[in-house]
């Protein structure tokens, strides 16, 4: 019983439902991001794609309670901004 719970705090990206729209959403954020960071947009879209793809996982997070990815978001999102800007 107690390899269960060890075990569990490692899925990070498994949805606690089984919605698979939520899933589609976040990796929408994940390359929201990507495409920011890595210039293949214009500069004067990086920023806003940068800002919406990190409250897009925000908000996947706060909606399965996924506090490590939260707080690993946010420090990241912190980080980008302050690489870009």
């Amino acid at each position: 019983m107690k390899y269960q719970k060890a075990n569990k705090h490692y899925d990070y990206l498994e949805p606690k439902g089984f919605n698979t729209n939520r899933k589609v959403i976040l990796w929408g954020g994940f390359l929201m991001v990507f495409f920011a960071l890595q210039g293949i947009i214009e500069l004067t879209l990086s920023i806003p794609l940068l800002i919406v793809g990190n409250l897009i996982i925000l908000a996947y997070s706060f909606l399965e309670a996924n506090k490590e990815l939260m707080l690993l978001t946010v420090l990241m999102g912190i980080a980008q901004l302050t690489r870009i800007l």
